[in-house]
């Protein structure tokens, strides 16, 4: 595939949070209503997304990011004292649910 016929190719990424809850398909949202729904900011949500924690999807190169709203939602349960979880406390949760579904 040259440069120029990848730069029309949407770009899609299910994140690890979904894969253990099976979210593979659901309804994706912009940043804006990301942040609203989890209180983290874009530069979070994109760093998490960086690190295959969360979903994301452009339609096409350089369009604004958008978030699996079901996978934002498992995160917004996620919250002690109205704040959003640590990257590392979801990263073990991801892990526990990984071991418990190997195990069976």
């Amino acid at each position: 595939m040259t440069d120029q016929e990848y730069s029309h190719v949407a770009r899609k990424q299910i994140g690890q949070l979904a894969k253990v809850h099976n979210l593979a398909e659901g309804t994706w949202i912009t940043v804006r209503d990301a942040k609203e729904l989890t209180g983290m900011t874009p530069g979070v949500l994109t760093r998490w997304e960086e690190e295959g924690v969360i979903s994301c999807f452009q339609p096409q190169p350089g369009s604004p990011r958008m978030y699996l709203r079901e996978e934002l939602e498992l995160l917004a349960g996620l919250r002690t004292n109205g704040r959003p979880p640590g990257l590392r406390v979801v990263r073990r949760l991801v892990e526990q649910l990984q071991a418990e579904q190997g195990a069976r």
